[in-house]
């Protein structure tokens, strides 16, 4: 029962690893996506390109905040680890450097879904 419980247990670990990796992938291509659209609207008088690409980067942004979220608490992370993993998605592109600062200290390890508690 209790080997069950730790495959379990490691499975969710490697979603969730995979979740906060694919959505801060989402979210730096989001900013890329929300500056062409800036640039694009402010280019021609045309807004849809902002209102869509905007749109998109939006889902990008909360669905990354949303996974790192769960990750925080599935992993045990400290508030502060947390604030910086929300900050990150605040400033364009950091979002990756977070995710490979992330990597390499073990709070996520991509490979076999586990971390090291803070």
């Amino acid at each position: 029962m209790r080997a069950a419980l730790q495959r379990i247990k490691a499975a969710i670990g490697r979603v969730l690893c995979r979740t906060v990796r694919w959505t801060a992938i989402a979210a730096a291509i989001g900013w890329v996506g929300f500056a062409i659209g800036a640039i694009a609207t402010s280019a021609t008088d045309n807004n849809v390109p902002l209102a869509i690409l905007g749109r998109l980067f939006a889902f990008a942004i909360v669905t990354y905040l949303i996974a790192t979220f769960a990750a925080a608490f599935w992993f045990r992370w400290h508030g502060g680890l947390f604030a910086l993993c929300v900050l990150s998605a605040a400033v364009p592109l950091t979002s990756l450097l977070m995710l490979r600062w992330l990597s390499r200290n073990g709070r996520l390890d991509l490979g076999r879904g586990t971390a090291v508690p803070v």
